[in-house]
């Protein structure tokens, strides 16, 4: 899948550089697997702190829902949830806050 965007901006391997190097956290401060403190998501904690410090700041409407959904996936991930109901039926399962304004 291409994105203009992206695609006129830099070359794939451009691309592939940037997001071999591309780090949030020390890979020597990660608890191993197994052990009490291990978070799967610690390599990108710090970048989801700083998203949902952000999403915290946008003003609340007065009628909201919540709803979950599927994001697809063909990755492999212990966290990737199965749902025979959904049209994508692997994916990985978010919850979403939603407004009149769909925010």
């Amino acid at each position: 899948m291409e994105i203009p965007a992206v695609s006129q901006t830099m070359t794939c391997n451009r691309f592939e550089e940037i997001r071999r190097f591309l780090h949030f956290s020390n890979n020597n401060e990660q608890v191993p697997f197994g052990q009490d403190g291990h978070d799967k998501l610690f390599k990108i904690r710090p970048f989801l702190d700083k998203v949902r410090e952000r999403l915290l700041r946008i003003p609340k409407e007065e009628h909201l829902t919540i709803d979950d959904q599927i994001v697809p996936t063909k990755t492999r991930s212990s966290m990737k949830q199965y749902n025979p109901k959904k049209p994508h039926k692997w994916g990985f399962k978010v919850f979403v806050l939603s407004g009149v304004f769909r925010i």
